[in-house]
């Protein structure tokens, strides 16, 4: 119980961390339209399943391609609300198929809008990362006036 209790309250943090990086970045001006933001990385060499040196270095490669992850993001443009999910090979990402993606839109007024979600291993608890991910779309959306 003590375990979960510490790990509920790690997660809690890097949470906030990362509504607060998200924040500023959905604050500052932003001239570029496909611009890209990408956050705790390191976290995923924490998981065994994905702590092998092909599959490192396949995530590196990864998060280095930005046309691949906007690729990604992509496949959920047009949807309004809601979280899409994509385990394994269902995603864009090249040999990426032991991960997971959990993505949400948020909008903003006018043209501001985006997607923001969480990738991770396909056995990640999505009956707890996918609220997550749709508050902080809907939370982001709020804070730009939008939705």
């Amino acid at each position: 119980r003590l375990r979960l209790q510490a790990e509920i309250r790690h997660d809690r943090l890097r949470m906030r961390q990362l509504l607060e990086d998200l924040k500023r970045w959905a604050e500052s001006p932003n001239e570029d339209q496909t611009d890209l933001f990408v956050s705790g990385q390191r976290h995923l060499l924490d998981l065994p399943e994905l702590a092998v040196v092909d599959t490192i270095r396949s995530l590196v490669a990864a998060f280095e391609d930005k046309e691949q992850l906007l690729r990604l993001v992509r496949q959920v443009e047009g949807e309004t609300t809601g979280v899409k999910v994509f385990i394994g090979s269902e995603h864009a990402l090249a040999d990426m198929d032991q991960v997971a993606l959990v993505l949400s839109r948020y909008e903003g007024p006018s043209d501001v809008a985006g997607t923001l979600g969480v990738i991770g291993p396909k056995r990640m608890q999505y009956e707890h990362v996918m609220p997550i991910v749709d508050g902080a779309a809907r939370w982001v959306s709020k804070m730009l006036g939008g939705m």
